[in-house]
């Protein structure tokens, strides 16, 4: 039986850092603390990925956890087809995301599919959304 690949402290295990063009094999997993506990959460579940000073927040439908790592070396070992960045401090999980939406300034926010909260798009990233 294979063992799970998994995201520690932003680096697949047993693998490589990748580059966006060319990576490795996506991790099933990300290996991230909450409280005392170190939890193992399925990709598929993680909803976005929020910057915090040291650490990175990983945000599930269920709750959150802290990877030490940087957005970058996550976003390097992400599916690019199923994770992308939407703020300098932000990586959403297209899967999770249920509508994009423009408030009266102009600004684009998303909302989730299992989450209450919205999250912002930049102007840098918000071509990624036109068509949504």
């Amino acid at each position: 039986m294979r063992a799970a690949k998994t995201l520690t402290q932003g680096k697949i295990a047993g693998t490589k850092p990748a580059t966006r063009s060319s990576r490795s094999p996506a991790a099933a997993h990300i290996r991230a603390g909450s409280g005392n506990t170190v939890r193992m959460i399925p990709i598929e579940e993680v909803c976005y990925f929020q910057a915090t000073d040291k650490y990175v927040n990983v945000v599930t439908g269920k709750g959150e956890a802290l990877v030490r790592a940087s957005l970058k070396e996550l976003l390097e070992q992400l599916p690019a087809d199923k994770f992308r960045q939407i703020h300098r401090g932000a990586i959403v999980n297209l899967d999770a995301v249920a509508a994009a939406v423009r408030d009266d300034s102009g600004r684009l926010h998303l909302q989730l599919r299992e989450r209450k909260e919205t999250l912002p798009v930049s102007r840098v990233f918000a071509d990624l959304f036109k068509q949504m």
